[in-house]
């Protein structure tokens, strides 16, 4: 989906743009993620209106809370049992 973002972005397609940042704070909401999420839908927000000044740094800021959260996850993420 951050992908599908930066491509929206890149092509000023607001609707795309829109569509990526609004599954992407679905699914922020669905793991707690309250930063990243509260950028998404300030995202989804701009691009809904068809402004996309400033929604590069917003998905920049996107990005970056992407990477917390998968630190996150990932040191949540059980163990593997010993084989």
């Amino acid at each position: 989906m951050l992908a599908e973002a930066r491509n929206a972005l890149t092509a000023n397609a607001s609707p795309q743009l829109a569509r990526a940042a609004h599954t992407l704070r679905g699914s922020c909401s669905n793991f707690g993620a309250e930063r990243m999420r509260a950028a998404c839908q300030q995202l989804e927000t701009f691009a809904n209106g068809g402004v996309l000044e400033g929604a590069e740094e917003l998905l920049a800021v996107v990005e970056k809370e992407f990477s917390y959260v998968r630190v996150a996850l990932e040191h949540e993420r059980p163990a593997r049992a010993a084989a």
